[in-house]
């Protein structure tokens, strides 16, 4: 029997609102993907401006992490730098352009880079109009994705995000039907038909992802929630 490629994480208690210092800077949150057991908890991250200590979570998302602004390079050590010391040429690093604001940092295992056995992907999450309980998607499989989530459509091209509007009315379970169009065919194929819960108080950011041993691919969400001062609304 085929194994379920598809989870969503929803527990509240790791949901972490942001301060006032995180609010005024540029954000990320980070996720370990498929961490194996002797991976790293926690690391350290450096913007080129400051070093802070970060964890590496693989069943949600990190707390809110602040950033510098402006062009950045983010690298990821393995002990807190030490002062007028270059950091090492080979420690895992991303660029990070002045436009984007808010980030995630997927992060996967690389046991050959001896200085941390880690790579992270920077994925753009700047979006307007997001609201609470409403569904960020990005797709990063080279797969078209449709199906039925509650009561929207979902249609998203090969590598794109979308915001999906609320999927149901109240509080309570919805429906969801996924399926993807594999690349170079025409025809759609199954990924899952299972039950989510929806909470008008969270927003939900869900990743496709490709999965090397499978051309099906794994689907994960995870509550992101934002404390605002603002009333968020819904569609």
């Amino acid at each position: 029997m085929r194994l379920p490629l598809i989870v969503f994480i929803a527990s509240v208690c790791q949901l972490a609102p942001a301060t006032a210092q995180e609010k005024a800077k540029r954000t990320c949150r980070i996720l370990f993907l498929a961490a194996p057991p002797d991976a790293p908890k926690t690391l350290f991250l450096s913007d080129g401006s400051s070093t802070q200590q970060i964890e590496l979570p693989s069943m949600n998302l990190s707390k809110i992490y602040p950033l510098a602004n402006g062009d950045i390079t983010l690298t990821m050590l393995p002990a807190m730098p030490l002062p007028q010391v270059p950091l090492p040429a080979d420690a895992p690093k991303a660029t990070v352009a002045e436009a984007i604001r808010d980030i995630y940092l997927l992060v996967s295992s690389d046991p050959a880079n001896k200085t941390a056995p880690v790579r992270f992907q920077v994925i753009n999450a700047n979006v307007d109009g997001f609201r609470n309980g409403q569904l960020l998607w990005f797709n990063l499989s080279p797969h078209r994705i449709s199906g039925k989530i509650g009561s929207e459509t979902l249609d998203l091209p090969p590598n794109s995000k979308a915001i999906l509007k609320t999927p149901a009315t109240n509080i309570g379970d919805y429906n969801v039907k996924i399926g993807y169009v594999p690349a170079g065919t025409q025809r759609t194929e199954p990924v899952c038909e299972t039950i989510w819960l929806h909470d008008p108080k969270i927003k939900n950011v869900v990743f496709v992802l490709p999965v090397p041993e499978s051309r099906i691919p794994r689907i994960m969400g995870f509550p992101d929630y934002r404390e605002s001062p603002e009333k968020s609304g819904t569609d």
